[in-house]
C-alpha cells in the first residue's frame, strides 16, 4: 500500500475525509456489480437522512481520483457518473468532471454518461485503488452468513408440502395475484433442459418467460436464501436455453414467500436483483 495518506493530501476537512472514505467503497462497488445508484442511496448510506454536501463530497472523491492517477501512472475512470437522479443522469454538478455537461440536451447526457459509466464497469484495478487509499471493500453481506448457508443443510423437510402445491395452483390460476399479466401459457413444476424443475413458469404474449419460485410460510430462512440463489439459476438456465433457439424474449424470476424475509435476506435480494413478494396470501 502507498505511504501517502492520498484522501487527506486532498481533502481539507475531518468530516469530508471520512464521509469520503465510506463513499468511495460505495462508489466502487457500483462499479463492480455494473450498477447505478442515487443520490439518496448514497445519502442513506453516509447515514444522513438529509445531506446538502453531496456534490461537493463528490467534487471531492473526482480529486482523491486524479491524484491517484499521478501516482500510479494509470487512468481511474471517474464513479461520478454512477450516482444519479430521478432522469437516471447525473446532476449539472458534473460539469465538474466535465465542464459542457450542463450544456448537453438529455439524449447527449444519457450516451456521454453510460460511456463513463461503462469504463468504470470495465476496469481491472479497482482492488488495486482501494487498497493505495487503504480502504476494504464494501461488504452488503455478512461474509459469515454466507458461510452459515453453505454449510446448512439442503433438505428442508421429506416432499412437497400441501401448502406449498397450493400456493404453486394458486399463483397457476391466479397469476395477477403476484402482478403478472397477459399470459399465453403457465405450467407447474416446468422441467428445464437441465432437469431443473421451477415452481410456476409463465410465458406471456411477448413471449417472455418468468420463473417463479415458491417458499411456504414454514420455510426456514436460509431455505429462502437458497430460493433467492434459485432464481439465479433459473434466470441463466432459461437464458441459456433462449440463446440455443435465438429467441428474442426476456427472462425473469419472482420469489413469493408465504411468510416473511430476514434482514439479511432482503440485502441478498436487493444486492442480487431479485424481486420478492413476502407474505403472501391465497384468495
Amino acid at each position: 500500500m502507498s505511504k501517502r495518506n492520498i484522501i487527506d493530501e486532498v481533502i481539507s476537512t475531518e468530516k469530508t475525509r471520512e464521509n469520503a472514505r465510506k463513499a468511495i467503497p460505495f462508489l466502487i462497488h457500483l462499479a463492480l456489480t455494473r450498477k447505478q445508484g442515487t443520490y439518496n442511496d448514497l445519502t442513506k448510506y453516509l447515514g444522513y437522512t438529509k445531506y446538502r454536501g453531496i456534490g461537493s463530497l463528490l467534487g471531492n472523491i473526482e480529486n482523491v481520483i486524479l491524484r491517484l492517477n499521478d501516482v500510479l501512472n494509470i487512468t481511474i475512470p471517474t464513479i461520478n457518473a454512477l450516482i444519479v437522479n430521478a432522469s437516471g443522469l447525473p446532476s449539472n454538478g458534473f460539469d465538474f468532471v466535465y465542464p459542457l455537461y450542463s450544456e448537453m440536451n438529455e439524449e447527449a447526457k444519457l450516451i456521454f454518461v453510460k460511456g463513463h459509466n461503462e469504463e468504470a464497469y470495465d476496469f481491472p484495478y479497482w482492488d488495486l485503488v482501494l487498497k493505495e487509499l487503504g480502504l476494504e471493500p464494501l461488504t452488503i453481506v455478512d461474509p459469515e452468513y454466507i458461510k452459515s448457508l453453505r454449510s446448512s443443510s439442503s433438505s428442508y423437510g421429506g416432499g412437497e408440502g400441501e401448502e406449498h402445491k397450493a400456493i404453486k395452483e394458486y399463483i397457476l390460476k391466479n397469476p395477477k395475484s403476484v402482478g403478472i399479466k397477459n399470459v399465453a401459457s403457465s405450467e407447474v413444476e416446468y422441467k428445464l433442459a437441465s432437469a431443473d424443475r421451477i415452481d410456476v413458469c409463465f410465458e406471456l404474449k411477448d413471449k417472455d418467460h418468468i420463473a417463479v419460485e415458491v417458499k411456504p410460510s414454514t420455510a426456514p430462512q436460509n431455505d429462502i436464501a437458497r430460493g433467492i440463489f434459485q432464481c439465479i439459476k433459473y434466470k441463466a438456465l432459461l437464458d441459456a436455453e433462449r440463446t440455443l433457439v435465438s429467441g428474442f424474449y426476456q427472462n425473469s424470476t419472482l420469489l413469493v414467500l408465504a411468510g416473511s424475509m430476514s434482514k439479511e435476506n432482503k440485502l441478498l435480494a436487493s444486492e442480487l436483483g431479485i424481486n420478492f413478494i413476502e407474505n403472501f396470501k391465497i384468495g
